[in-house]
C-alpha cells in the first residue's frame, strides 16, 4: 500500500539512491565516486549534502532527519531507495539512540547501513581479509583507538591510501572482494545492524556493479 509520501515518477527511468551519511566528507567523497564509477544507466546515487557543523559524536538524529526530509519532498518518487550510513563507533555513542533510529528506519522501509566500528572497514576488505590478521590485531580495529583503524587502512592499500579522501578509481575494481568478504563477516545479518566487527556498506554496493 502506498504511503503518503510516495509519489509519481513521471518520465524518469532512473531509481535514485538517496543517501543521507554521518560523515560530510570521507562518505560524500566515496558516493560521488561511485556514481561517477558504476555504468548501471538506471541506478543514480544522490549523497546528500550535510553542514561540518552536523558531524560528530551528536550527529546520528541529525542524518536520520536529513533522509526524511528528503523522503517528504517532491524531488523522489515511490521507484527510489532511502540509506542512512553512520559508523557504529561515532553514531551518538548511545545505544538506545541507535536503536530508536533503527526503528524508525524499519518502520519507514529505509536502509540502514552501519559499519563496525567505522567506514575505513568498509574500504580495508577492498585488500584485506579480517582473517589475515591476529585475534589481538582484530580486536584493535573493533576498539578503533587513536586512529588504528586509518593507519591499518593505510598499511593494507601501500601506504599512499587517503582515508579521509579515498581513491574510488583504486577501491572499484575490488568492490565485489568487498562484498563477499563483508557478507562473510555479517553472521547475523537480520539483526538490525552488526554488533561485532563487520560493515553493511554492502547492502548499498549491491544495487550497482559488475564491478570491473
Amino acid at each position: 500500500m502506498p504511503t503518503k509520501y510516495q509519489r509519481k515518477s513521471g518520465n524518469r527511468t532512473s531509481t535514485f539512491l538517496v543517501i543521507a551519511s554521518e560523515g560530510v566528507r570521507t562518505e560524500v567523497r566515496y558516493l560521488e565516486g561511485l556514481q561517477r564509477l558504476h555504468s548501471n544507466s538506471r541506478i543514480k546515487i544522490v549523497p546528500l549534502k550535510r553542514d561540518i557543523s552536523e558531524s560528530g559524536n551528536s550527529a546520528c538524529l541529525k542524518v536520520f532527519e536529513s533522509l526524511d526530509s528528503a523522503r517528504k519532498s517532491k524531488k523522489y518518487s515511490n521507484s527510489d531507495e532511502f540509506f542512512m550510513v553512520v559508523d557504529r563507533d561515532r553514531c551518538s555513542t548511545s545505544e538506545l539512540q541507535l536503536s530508536g533510529v533503527a526503528q524508525s528506519c524499519a518502520s519507514k522501509g529505509y536502509h540502514l547501513v552501519v559499519s563496525n566500528p567505522s567506514i575505513e572497514l568498509w574500504f580495508l576488505l577492498h585488500f584485506k581479509e579480517l582473517g589475515e590478521y591476529t585475534a589481538i590485531e582484530r580486536q584493535l580495529m573493533f576498539d578503533n583507538r587513536d586512529g588504528y583503524m586509518k593507519s591499518t587502512l593505510r598499511a593494507a592499500a601501500g601506504g599512499s591510501f587517503n582515508p579521509s579522501n579515498p581513491n574510488v578509481d583504486k577501491l572499484w575494481p575490488l568492490t565485489q572482494d568487498a562484498i563477499n568478504r563483508s557478507k562473510e563477516l555479517d553472521t547475523s545479518p537480520l539483526e538490525r545492524w552488526p554488533n561485532a566487527i563487520s560493515s553493511r556498506f554492502y547492502i548499498l554496493l549491491e544495487k550497482l556493479g559488475p564491478f570491473d
